[in-house]
């Protein structure tokens, strides 16, 4: 299974009680965070059983997905919903990076060939 895959859950744990936090204050954003959560890990894990473009597709939204997860945890804080969530952000910053990667082709096995021929 994929890096990414693993610390999207790693973001869903610490995620849990800053979403109940934030429940008590705005039940629909939190579960905005949470479907966006749970979208990025559903979509790496389906993008890994596609091929071509329709895996590409997949972490692109997981990547997408990722970045909602950002926006909704700047707004909570924004409101003051949550004072700290340092320890999700550097993991979140982590499967930023993961995606990121995984959406420009470097999860691609042909671009990996492509890069040890010196193409």
């Amino acid at each position: 299974m994929l890096i990414a895959y693993q610390v999207a859950l790693e973001v869903v744990v610490e995620l849990k009680p800053l979403v109940a936090q934030i429940a008590q204050q705005d039940n629909t954003l939190a579960k905005q965070l949470v479907d966006a959560a749970s979208s990025v890990v559903q979509n790496l894990a389906e993008g890994v059983g596609h091929r071509g473009g329709n895996r590409r597709a997949r972490w692109d939204i997981a990547f997408g997905e990722a970045h909602e997860v950002q926006g909704s945890l700047d707004l909570a804080k924004a409101w003051g919903y949550v004072a700290d969530d340092s320890a999700v952000r550097a993991k979140l910053a982590r499967l930023l990076a993961l995606c990121w990667g995984l959406t420009k082709g470097a999860g691609s096995p042909k671009r990996a060939a492509r890069s040890k021929s010196g193409a």
